[in-house]
Parts: structure tokens; C-alpha cells; sequence
């Protein structure tokens, strides 16, 4: 008797590319999403330090204007760069769900390809038993007719 094969192995095999493709599209986003997270909080420092810089030329006494100003002007600079992180976090963040939904997609669709699987090599195996006992059975009655 032939083995099983599964007539759809070739959707099985396509469905599972898809799937590790989306796999790893949701991991590169992730990566993305860490990153922009990682900037943002080095920027948030780095524009921390420029206001405790500028409280410090504040201070009671000589007052350098131009460095004031300079810190003044960076740090507002720095805050224009923290929003528009914030703004792209928001975005990756989105794209991040639809990965995920599609991953979760993918992968239903690949599980019901291998329920399926399994399930029609289950069937092939009873039926090859049955095929096998039937022949057996044959076999045996053919041995009683003829002694």
C-alpha cells in the first residue's frame, strides 16, 4: 500500500512561509517600537539636563544670557524631538497590533491545515487497517475452503 500524502501539503508548506514571514515582520516592528521607546527616553534625559543646566544659570548672581538662551532654545528643540518619537511610537504601536492580528491569522490558518492533516492520515491508517484485516480474512477463508 502507498503512504499517506497529504493532498494540500503544498497550501500547508506556502501557509507556514506566511506565517514565519509574518512572524518575523512582527519582530522587526517590535524591534522598531523598542527602539523609538529608547530614543525618547534618551531625549527626555538629555532635555532634563538642559533645563537643570538653565536652573542653575538662573540662579541668584551673574546670569549668562547667551548660554541661558542656548539652553533654552535646545531644550524646546529637544522637546519637539520627544513628540515626534511619541508620534512615531504611536504609529509603530499600530502597526504592531495589525503584525500580531495577521500573525494570529496565519497561524489559525496553518492549524486547520494540520487538523486536517492529521486527521485525513488518521482516516488513511484505519482504512489500511481495515484493508489489511479484510485481506487477512480473505486469506484465512481462502486456506479453510481449500484443506
Amino acid at each position: 500500500m502507498r503512504p499517506f500524502t497529504f493532498r494540500l501539503q503544498s497550501l500547508l508548506k506556502y501557509r507556514r512561509h506566511r506565517r514565519d514571514l509574518r512572524r518575523q515582520l512582527l519582530a522587526q516592528v517590535q524591534a522598531d517600537l523598542r527602539r523609538l521607546r529608547d530614543d525618547a527616553r534618551r531625549l527626555e534625559q538629555a532635555r532634563e539636563k538642559q533645563l537643570n543646566e538653565l536652573r542653575e544659570l538662573s540662579a541668584p548672581g551673574a546670569v549668562d544670557i547667551d548660554r541661558a538662551a542656548a539652553r533654552r532654545y535646545h531644550a524646546g528643540r529637544l522637546q519637539g524631538e520627544i513628540f515626534m518619537r511619541e508620534r512615531q511610537q504611536l504609529a509603530v504601536a499600530a502597526q504592531v497590533e495589525m503584525c500580531r492580528q495577521a500573525l494570529v491569522q496565519a497561524d489559525r490558518e496553518v492549524r486547520v491545515l494540520e487538523r486536517l492533516e492529521d486527521r485525513q492520515r488518521e482516516d488513511y491508517r484505519v482504512e489500511a487497517e481495515r484493508r489489511a484485516t479484510r485481506e487477512l480474512d480473505e486469506l484465512w477463508h481462502a486456506r479453510l475452503g481449500h484443506t
